[in-house]
């Protein structure tokens, strides 16, 4: 047998995770249904009624705020049994090799969970634009269109911080996970600020890393990338640190299993 992968024991794996925690994930998955529900109820009766009209904007970041919060919270307990030394032990022990396990992780984090995810809010969300509604005016986003799609690349990344978090941690992963990502985007920040300001020989009032600055000379200046260089640089540093955090996650998992 295989010791790095093996397709027959991946699959056993794999079916056993979905038997083990189907009634745990589908009664998650109701909860953050009936949580969609509630907000969409709220957006729209507060509105005027069944004349309301939803804009794109807020059905988008409606479905950015639960996908980012529910798929990070989700993610960080994916490996929670490792926190715990009797369920450690009988995961470690399981006859499955790390990568086995990890990938197993990795699906349904970063496939399963979005695309049930996706297919749930756009059923609650047509119920209420074509069926509440009934207003000839109304009209889905499309997340698969640019920007929207965006969304997706955060995701991942987050993703890949929060599944660090969930087998790097023993306790309170989410918290912890998250408070780590504040300090660092809080220090990186500061950083891009001063360093920015030292290269530049006028006033100069910067943003965010791996984003454009201003510069007062005479009047404000906003300096950024063309739209398609922006887009590149953004993508391929995103991708960099998805995969970063998921080689140290990978990694972890198999420190673990040794």
């Amino acid at each position: 047998m295989n010791n790095i992968f093996d397709f027959r024991r991946f699959g056993m794996l794999f079916r056993k995770h979905t038997v083990d925690n189907f009634r745990y994930y589908l009664m998650s998955l109701v909860v953050l249904s009936g949580i969609l529900v509630l907000v969409f109820s709220f957006v729209f009766f507060t509105g005027g009624g069944h004349q309301r009209i939803i804009p794109e904007s807020i059905q988008f970041g409606i479905f950015s705020t639960f996908l980012l919060l529910g798929g990070t919270i989700y993610t960080s307990t994916i490996f929670a049994e490792l926190a715990e030394k009797r369920r450690a032990i009988a995961s470690l022990t399981l006859p499955a090799s790390y990568n086995e396990k990890f990938l197993t992780a990795w699906i349904y984090t970063v496939l399963i969970f979005p695309l049930l995810y996706t297919i749930c809010f756009y059923c609650i969300d047509w119920v209420f634009l074509s069926g509440i509604s009934r207003n000839s005016s109304q009209e889905l986003f499309n997340v698969f269109s640019k920007p929207f799609f965006m969304i997706f690349f955060f995701y991942i990344l987050l993703n890949s911080i929060a599944l660090w978090g969930a087998v790097f941690f023993e306790k309170l992963h989410f918290i912890k996970t998250a408070f780590i990502l504040f300090i660092v985007v809080l220090v990186l920040t500061a950083f891009n600020s001063v360093f920015i300001k030292a290269i530049m020989p006028v006033d100069v009032y910067s943003s965010l890393p791996f984003t454009g600055f201003s510069i007062l000379k005479d009047r404000y200046i906003y300096i950024q990338l063309r739209e398609e260089q922006a887009e590149l640089f953004f993508g391929l540093a995103i991708s960099a640190m998805t995969v970063l955090f998921w080689l140290a996650a990978w990694f972890r998992v198999k420190e673990k299993e040794v």
